[in-house]
């Protein structure tokens, strides 16, 4: 199985552009269980990206398919 998270960042102009970010690739046996974790780092002074304040929006995908989302609020420090 493939564990990813897409964050949906929000542009200058209030649209939202998709962003898939890997976690691990790993195989589980029937009823086996694991705990995965993952930090993510927002930077202010990136090359590839400008981080607007305001709602963006977390999901996690598992093979492909988004199971769970939720929205954010990202403020300047």
């Amino acid at each position: 199985m493939i564990v990813d998270y897409i964050i949906h960042f929000r542009t200058k102009a209030g649209k939202f552009s998709p962003k898939v970010h890997k976690i691990k690739k790993l195989t589980l046996n029937k009823d086996e269980r694991v705990k995965l974790s993952k930090k993510h780092h927002f930077k202010a002074n990136m090359t590839t990206r400008k981080l607007y304040e305001g709602a963006h929006k977390i999901e996690l995908q598992i093979n492909g398919k988004v199971y769970e989302h939720s929205t954010f609020q990202l403020k300047e420090i």
